[in-house]
């Protein structure tokens, strides 16, 4: 009974929220958006600044909920610049190449798209599940995609964020008329990916199932770590048997090939020796796997840049040992 009152507080809490958000003109996905990109690269507001046009205090202003001038046109900036940033990523990392496992993961996308089915897709940080969830949305643009966060995990808040995504307006519909609209407008084949999904909550997980149960044509694909296949199949487990069983087409990524290191490498660096090309494996097979892997080619290739070099396995080491990958 605790655990429940709880729950309704903090669900109370969560539409207030969203209800005063909205009467201040905020766009909440957006805002929470920026926050959490902020909050990962331990970014200043006066470094970033400039390179979105605006000024650091309407930047602060902005994030504590003060801004006075036109919100619009702020987030407009805003939005720009995190897609423009989102977008470019360093000499290829985040790019989608076809590895073994990419295929795998791929048809598993388009199983649930085309059988109206619900699937997850398992692995480790740095695998390789995000750059699939960004081909998907850029070959299919009505796919949606939502990555979850510590300030996106809520059932409020991901039934908002599918709200927004879908083009279903809820100004400051309770969450059932919420969810009765995104149902609606779900009528045709529609992928809807959650990325980071681990992170969201049980509660978060229902709300997802309803919908799956109601609409006629919506498809949900998980993107998470090891984690969340750990929480269904705890000590809970009771909880999570009906959310478990609508997860039908399910894959788990498995270890990096060296073929795969070669081809996600080679558009980039094609002339990398073979010793090069196993110290990358190597890395790519412990804890980070492509994401340390990426970060590590792309400082090797700076200092190689510098000195007119091409990258080497000499290259590579010096900066494993200079940095903590």
């Amino acid at each position: 009974m605790r655990n429940a009152l709880k729950y309704s507080r903090s669900v109370d809490e969560a539409n207030k929220y969203s209800i005063f958000l909205e009467e201040k003109g905020y766009n909440e996905i957006l805002l929470m958006r920026w926050r959490d990109f902020r909050a990962a690269r331990n970014l200043p507001l006066r470094k970033v600044a400039p390179h979105i046009g605006v000024s650091r205090t309407s930047l602060s202003t902005y994030e504590n909920l003060n801004y006075a001038g036109d919100i619009k046109a702020l987030e407009r900036k805003l939005r720009g610049y995190l897609d423009a940033i989102e977008s470019n990523k360093p000499r290829g990392e985040g790019a989608y190449k076809v590895t073994a496992f990419a295929e795998l993961l791929w048809e598993a996308a388009q199983a649930c798209l085309n059988d109206h089915k619900i699937g997850a897709i398992i692995g480790p940080s740095g695998s390789g599940k995000t750059a699939l969830a960004h081909e998907i949305k850029r070959k299919e643009p009505r796919t949606v995609l939502i990555t979850a966060s510590p300030m996106l995990r809520s059932h409020t808040a991901i039934l908002r964020a599918i709200a927004g995504e879908i083009g279903c307006g809820f100004g400051n519909l309770p969450s059932d008329e919420v969810m009765k609209r995104i149902i609606e407008r779900l009528e045709h084949k529609r992928l809807i990916i959650i990325d980071e999904s681990h992170l969201i909550t049980w509660e978060a997980f229902e709300t997802v199932r309803h919908i799956y149960d109601q609409a006629k044509g919506g498809a949900f694909l998980y993107l998470g770590s090891p984690r969340l296949y750990s929480e269904m199949k705890g000590d809970r487990r009771f909880l999570w048997d009906q959310i478990l069983s609508r997860i039908q087409i399910r894959r788990t990524v498995g270890e990096v090939t060296f073929e795969d290191i070669k081809v996600l490498v080679g558009d980039v660096y094609g002339n990398l020796r073979k010793d090069a090309l196993q110290f990358l494996y190597q890395v790519a097979c412990q804890p980070g796997r492509l994401r340390v892997m990426f970060a590590l080619l792309e400082d090797a290739g700076k200092i190689a840049d510098h000195e007119g070099v091409p990258v080497s396995l000499e290259i590579l080491k010096q900066v494993r040992s200079l940095n903590d990958f």
